[in-house]
């Protein structure tokens, strides 16, 4: 089973974001993937336990995704060590991850390294509206179908 670990600021807008559109696009498309794939979320600096913004619910609402249920994690040494693939969403924490873990620091990368996408960042919509939340969310959606497509979906072997 292939671990991955999406990592942001807080743990309550982008990655549990990211998780979610993942963890859907494998739902609707798993029969495209070679392996069973575990999708997990954390923050960088958060408190344990807090639901996922409001703004960030209701953005994912509008593609009949509900993260309500989500309660934050502070990333840990054992959480990041168990995952096969790290996904940050700005170059800063990747960086900052790779320093902190450099025994992993091929297994980390930002979200838009993975989708061949350049070094974009995704910005924080916190505190930004909920206009900012559903830029951020279709800006996920889209890198994450890219992102499946390149490195998840099984290749047909006779084309």
């Amino acid at each position: 089973m292939k671990r991955i670990l999406f990592v942001c600021t807080g743990n309550t807008c982008r990655s549990p974001m990211a998780q979610a559109h993942l963890l859907n696009i494998l739902q609707n498309h798993g029969n495209n993937c070679p392996e069973e794939i575990e999708v997990l979320s954390a923050g960088l600096f958060t408190t344990e336990g807090m639901p996922a913004s409001s703004q960030a619910i209701e953005a994912l609402l509008l593609d009949g995704i509900d993260i309500s249920s989500h309660r934050t994690q502070e990333l840990s040494q054992k959480m990041l060590e168990g995952a096969d693939l790290i996904i940050t969403m700005t170059m800063m924490q990747c960086q900052e991850l790779r320093e902190r873990f450099p025994d992993k620091k091929e297994n980390i990368h930002t979200i838009s390294q993975l989708a061949d996408n350049g070094d974009e960042d995704i910005l924080d919509p916190f505190g930004m509206g909920l206009q900012s939340y559903i830029n951020t969310s279709r800006q996920l959606k889209n890198l994450l179908a890219v992102i499946f497509n390149i490195h998840f979906s099984a290749k047909e072997e006779n084309q």
